[in-house]
């Protein structure tokens, strides 16, 4: 799951950003007369997704980041309740 979480992040990163990219080149070709109303309409539209995505990337490098975090103290735990003798009867 660690690494499934860290993939759909780097997959949003990956996608997110280039569509925005080319969104605003069409918007800079495409305007005739009123580039800069063009421009405020893709603002509005951008600044929204850009929030939002980099909200869930953090969400979900968090996620992967606590999910190792505890592989790591249940494998520490193990380690030491080997290491000290498992059951004491």
């Amino acid at each position: 799951m660690q690494r499934l979480y860290r993939l759909f992040g780097y997959v949003i990163i990956a996608t997110v950003f280039p569509y925005l990219c080319f969104r605003l080149v069409a918007v800079v070709i495409g305007a005739e007369e009123g580039l800069l109303q063009d421009l405020i309409a893709f603002s509005e539209f951008a600044v929204p997704v850009i929030f939002a995505s980099v909200a869930l990337v953090g969400t979900l490098f968090a996620a992967s980041e606590g999910i190792r975090l505890a592989i790591d103290v249940q494998d520490n735990t193990l380690r030491i309740a080997n290491r000290n003798g498992r059951l004491k009867r």
